[in-house]
């Protein structure tokens, strides 16, 4: 599968992943990000916890990224990045293939698991309203 791929979310589905999980584009990496340090073994000692999300900083240049490359695009395998940090992920995860938690942490894939599963409750809350 290819790292860059064509989009197959809709309009309501960027939505929902920008403005209602990410409360309007904030990054799924708390502060300070992971990136501002030249190590990933640094992300394990982030400043904050993944939560509250509200202390999460709003990205200046955000990038709507799949979590898993390896998975389709899809609202509940897809996060919001600063755009520096969407490419660290796209070259440490991808194509040197290392993990979530060495990139980014434990706590920051625990966090982002969290944020998948509350992304499925809120499709099916979605499909039943429809």
């Amino acid at each position: 599968m290819p790292l860059i791929s064509r989009i197959t979310l809709d309009q309501q589905d960027v939505s929902l992943i920008y403005e209602e999980l990410h409360q309007s584009g904030r990054s799924v990496l708390p502060y300070p990000s992971p990136s501002a340090s030249k190590t990933p073994a640094s992300a394990d000692k982030l400043a904050e916890p993944f939560y509250p999300f509200s202390a999460h900083p709003i990205a200046l240049r955000p990038a709507l990224v799949r979590w898993d490359l390896s998975r389709e695009l899809s609202v509940t395998n897809c996060v919001v990045l600063e755009q520096k940090d969407a490419e660290r992920h796209l070259q440490l995860c991808g194509v040197e293939g290392k993990t979530h938690e060495e990139v980014w942490g434990t706590e920051v894939e625990k966090g982002v698991r969290e944020l998948m599963a509350l992304a499925g409750r809120v499709l099916t809350w979605r499909e039943k309203e429809a």
